[in-house]
């Protein structure tokens, strides 16, 4: 774990410090940017991944499991972060569609991670609808 001090938002976002001590970021924070933040971020959380090779892939599921479409990324900005799968928003897909970004070491794996959250995110669902 890291601890980076951070102020502002949106366009103003900045990083101000970036600490492996928390007590120390915290009196950073204090004594130089009173209105930033503290946030703990994970150090080289995809170490195992990137050492591996993996790829990563961008997976459209229907909701019964049903592969609408799997792509090779190479852009980091297209990635949702770990675990994360969200109704698909994107015209082109029909509505009942949901989209996640994994890492993965080929398609069929990136589909079979894809799946395993497509079941986590409906048993949510459904414990928060009744």
């Amino acid at each position: 774990m890291i601890y980076v001090v951070t102020d502002g938002a949106y366009s103003d976002y900045g990083i101000c410090g970036v600490f492996d001590d928390k007590a120390l970021a915290q009196q950073f924070k204090a004594l130089f940017v009173p209105r930033g933040r503290v946030e703990v971020w994970d150090l080289n959380p995809y170490a195992r991944e990137v050492r591996a090779g993996y790829q990563l892939y961008q997976v459209v599921i229907h909701r019964d499991g049903t592969v609408w479409s799997v792509e090779q990324r190479e852009e980091v900005h297209y990635f949702l972060g770990r675990d994360e799968i969200a109704p698909c928003l994107w015209r082109k897909v029909p509505t009942g569609h949901l989209a996640t970004h994994v890492l993965a070491p080929d398609e069929a794996h990136a589909v079979k991670v894809a799946n395993e959250r497509r079941a986590a995110y409906l048993a949510q669902e459904t414990a928060r609808t009744g």
